[in-house]
């Protein structure tokens, strides 16, 4: 069998030019479009920052008041309430935690 095919190579860039030209009067839509992306990204990064700092405050275990400082066993819970923003929940969260030989009395979330 037989196959063909044309590679057009594009135009190789005269940089020498480029920079001979590069002035702001000549080109102020492209320097002041760079400069406007770099600060809303800087502005952005900060704000994402500030944002994950807030997140790593919320993560963690959060002891429950009730406890008993006797206690041999500790146990995890995370409760998942959506992805949505303000999709926790204002309830109070109460659970039973039980196994084959005896359960809890009701827990509160705090």
């Amino acid at each position: 069998s037989f196959a063909g095919g044309v590679i057009v190579l594009p135009e190789p860039i005269n940089w020498s030019y480029v920079f001979a030209n590069a002035g702001f009067m000549k080109n102020k839509t492209i320097y002041l479009t760079v400069i406007c992306m770099s600060i809303a990204y800087i502005i952005l990064m900060i704000f994402g920052r500030f944002k994950d700092k807030k997140d790593i405050e919320k993560l963690g275990v959060t002891p429950l008041p009730d406890n008993d400082k006797s206690d041999q066993y500790y146990y995890q819970i995370i409760v998942f309430t959506g992805q949505r923003a303000n999709s926790g929940t204002q309830s109070k969260v109460h659970f039973i935690l039980s196994s084959d030989n005896d359960e809890t009395s009701v827990r509160t979330f705090s």
